[in-house]
């Protein structure tokens, strides 16, 4: 063990690269997890092997946490499309053709020929480019907002599943965390049994100490 770092370093490298190295998805920076395991490292300041395994698990417990949080954004961006459809087809009645055609020009997937297009069902210009459908919804009532509040109402469910996923790692790394602490205050106990000197000092301590007087139950003497 290091005395300037008084971490738990008797240990392989191919062992601590199997605490540190994380398993990651494509687009997440292995720096920044290594910076977190370092952080970690550095609170706990492991004395033992169980104490790094609880290093990794903290670090993995977050890292997974945030991950499931991160995908929230992607979840609901998922459900624009389906929204808008709801817009064009249910509410301004688009048929099936101009409806699929109107959302590929708002999401940028194709663009419209110069030439005028109507669906002579309901009589609405088909719009040219995304500004255009965006004017065509406020004309219906409607306004680009109401693509994500519908995204996010058809994504609830699966929304409050991934919170509930993510609030499992985080009592998880709590119990981790007070289980260090139980194991802290057990080590110091024992550290002070084991040290007759260091009784016999916080003895010698405590009996220099003034005494503090006891409060009269019977009030102030006459």
């Amino acid at each position: 063990m290091s005395a300037k770092s008084n971490q738990f370093d008797n240990i392989s490298d191919d062992l601590r690269r199997l605490f540190s190295t994380p398993s990651l998805m494509k687009g997440e920076d292995p720096d920044v997890y290594a910076e977190l395991y370092g952080r970690v490292q550095e609170v706990v300041q492991p004395k033992d092997v169980s104490d790094q395994m609880m290093v990794a698990d903290i670090c993995n417990h977050f890292w997974e946490q945030q991950r499931y949080r991160r995908c929230t954004g992607t979840v609901i961006n998922s459900k624009r499309r389906a929204a808008l459809q709801r817009i064009l087809h249910g509410a301004i009645g688009l048929n099936d053709v101009d409806t699929e055609t109107v959302l590929d020009i708002y999401f940028e997937l194709a663009r419209l020929e110069e030439r005028e297009v109507t669906d002579y069902a309901t009589q609405v210009r088909i719009p040219k480019t995304r500004a255009g459908v965006i004017d065509l919804m406020e004309k219906h009532g409607f306004v680009e907002t109401d693509i994500d509040r519908l995204a996010m109402e058809t994504s609830a469910d699966t929304l409050a599943d991934i919170e509930n996923l993510a609030f499992k790692h985080e009592i998880r790394r709590e119990a981790i965390f007070r289980e260090l602490e139980r194991r802290r205050k057990k080590r110091n106990k024992e550290m002070h049994k084991a040290d007759p000197e260091l009784n016999g000092q916080v003895r010698a301590l405590a009996k220099d100490l003034p005494e503090e007087s006891s409060p009269s139950l019977t009030g102030p003497p006459p």
